[in-house]
């Protein structure tokens, strides 16, 4: 079920370049004279002549993850029979979650928040593996989560809800956005991905008043790209000798920025971030101090609202998690973005700042060994395990 030539190629390559191919400095003490080594994704020659006397060397990307997660909408109930995503209309959300590894995946979880100009019908999710559940959070948001266990070898569940747009969706609001994560006891987590579109791990994307295909509105083509409005960072201390490595005992601060770049004010904003699978937040962390943690399934949600942000403001969410022993082995890192809606703007996905790539995952890598040290390679999974 995983789509050759875009999934199982490329899976490999973008969470190098993405999860574990950060730049990196450090500093070797080599007694009279010190040497600074910059890892990057990359050979010596394609650094150029400029590096001086820095050496340049591949990271190795971290295990591949063993879940592969598609999550696409198809128009259900088109009140006005025009083909077009419309208020009132009904849409149909499908999430297919694959193991295409030689080995059974167990509990294999998934999850996603509603886009808030979606209301889910009751009753409506369903799955064909495990158990799914709505969570009401709130008088603001929506969440589906579901249970799926152990995935076999090869084998997949198809999970599927219902959800009308709001018949009072402002005019601000030109698009409806979703994207699921998948994560499992024996894997790192996976983000989904829309099948209609060339891209990889991309959010579901529907532009109101046009047909219910992938769009790419996340990169547009042309001119440079917009700067994102919401961005998640992450800072880890003590300070790793690797950067985003946290070692057993390390503390990580992750902090959730939106700057309204438009010309009127954002009116009770939200800022929700996903936390964990594995880790929990310190409730005293928490900035502000009145936002609010739940639990549902095997991460938690934080949550901040805010009044009103005026154009040209920045609303900030931030708390810390230590991320100790109770991460599986397997796990290699954990990987998710935040999300912000307000009643007259769109739902938004945060990005990375760190990364050169647009809209990724914040990411935090775990202690891994590297493919030829007993670790899982491409060819081995792709193989069957031979």
């Amino acid at each position: 079920m995983v789509k050759e030539g875009k999934a199982r190629p490329l899976l490999g390559w973008l969470l190098g370049v993405a999860l574990a191919c950060l730049p990196i400095q450090a500093v070797a003490d080599t007694g009279d004279a010190v040497t600074a080594t910059l890892i990057i994704l990359g050979s010596p020659e394609e650094a150029g002549g400029g590096a001086g006397e820095t050496e340049c060397e591949p990271f190795c990307a971290p295990p591949i993850p063993a879940l592969y997660s598609t999550q696409r909408a198809d128009l259900l109930v088109d009140l006005n029979d025009d083909g077009n995503v419309d208020p009132g209309d009904i849409l149909r959300y499908t999430v297919l979650v694959e193991n295409f590894a030689p080995i059974p995946m167990e509990g294999v979880s998934y999850f996603t928040l509603i886009d808030p100009h979606l209301e889910l019908l009751p009753d409506s999710p369903r799955t064909t593996l495990g158990a799914v559940e709505s969570y009401p959070l709130g008088e603001a948001m929506t969440a589906v989560a579901a249970r799926i266990g152990t995935l076999l070898p090869k084998e997949w569940a198809v999970l599927s809800f219902d959800a009308r747009v709001r018949e009072d969706t402002p005019p601000g609001v030109s698009a409806l956005v979703g994207q699921g994560l998948v994560y499992s006891d024996t894997t790192s987590p996976v983000l989904t991905d829309d099948p209609d579109t060339p891209l990889l791990q991309d959010a579901v994307h529907i532009e109101l008043g046009k047909p219910p295909s992938g769009t790419l509105a996340e990169l547009p083509a042309g001119g440079p790209a917009p700067e994102p409005a919401l961005v998640k960072l992450a800072q880890l201390t003590p300070e790793p000798e690797v950067l985003r490595v946290a070692e057993p005992d390390t503390d990580v601060e992750y902090a959730v920025a939106y700057a309204n770049r438009g010309d009127s004010p954002a009116h009770d904003l939200w800022l929700v971030d996903v936390v964990g699978p594995y880790v929990h937040v310190q409730t005293e962390s928490l900035v502000p101090q009145d936002a609010r943690v739940w639990q549902v399934g095997g991460l938690q949600l934080v949550a901040a609202r805010f009044a009103e942000v005026p154009p040209g403001g920045v609303a900030t969410l931030s708390y810390r998690v230590p991320v100790g022993y109770t991460v599986p082995p397997e796990v290699a890192y954990l990987s998710t973005r935040a999300m912000a809606f307000a009643l007259n703007a769109p739902f938004q996905l945060s990005d990375d700042p760190l990364t050169e790539l647009l809209y990724d995952p914040t990411t935090v890598l775990l202690p891994y060994r590297c493919a030829g040290e007993g670790g899982w390679t491409w060819e081995e999974w792709r193989g069957g395990g031979g």
